[in-house]
């Protein structure tokens, strides 16, 4: 899934719960669930990977700062949740800087945390691209709904 789905889902998640701190853990439980969803893949030409996976990342944190700013009741739950959407990617956040593959061999608990991530996306592909899109289209919806 990409880092601003994340994100929006997140933040949405975050705020739909009236106890901020259940809210936030919702969020970071978010990031998992919807990882089970297919969901695109992210591989692209080698050339345009890193620009796609950078501004998937600025796209997330403008558009969580955007909403933040529009919807000023909540602005440090919608930033947390948003944050909280996203950080169980950033145990990748080497592989996506540096292009070298993580290491997910190994008994520390990282590694593991790692492997069982990784299970759970068992459906990403290009195709999973329309899914993406549909699923930032409702999430959006749903953040601006009455």
């Amino acid at each position: 899934m990409t880092v601003t789905n994340h994100a929006l889902t997140g933040a949405l998640v975050a705020t739909s719960v009236a106890n901020p701190i259940i809210g936030l853990a919702l969020a970071l439980l978010s990031h998992f669930v919807i990882d089970t969803l297919p969901h695109w893949d992210h591989q692209v030409n080698k050339n345009l990977q890193r620009f796609v996976d950078v501004g998937d990342g600025v796209l997330a944190i403008t558009l969580s700062v955007a909403i933040a700013w529009f919807i000023a009741d909540h602005t440090w739950v919608i930033l947390g949740g948003a944050l909280m959407g996203v950080a169980p990617d950033l145990m990748w956040l080497p592989e996506i800087l540096k292009g070298k593959k993580v290491k997910m061999k190994g008994k520390r608990l990282l590694y593991r945390v790692r492997r069982w991530h990784h299970s759970i996306q068992w459906s990403e592909s290009p195709k999973g691209l329309l899914l993406e899109i549909l699923f930032f289209i409702l999430i959006i919806n749903l953040i601006f709904l009455p």
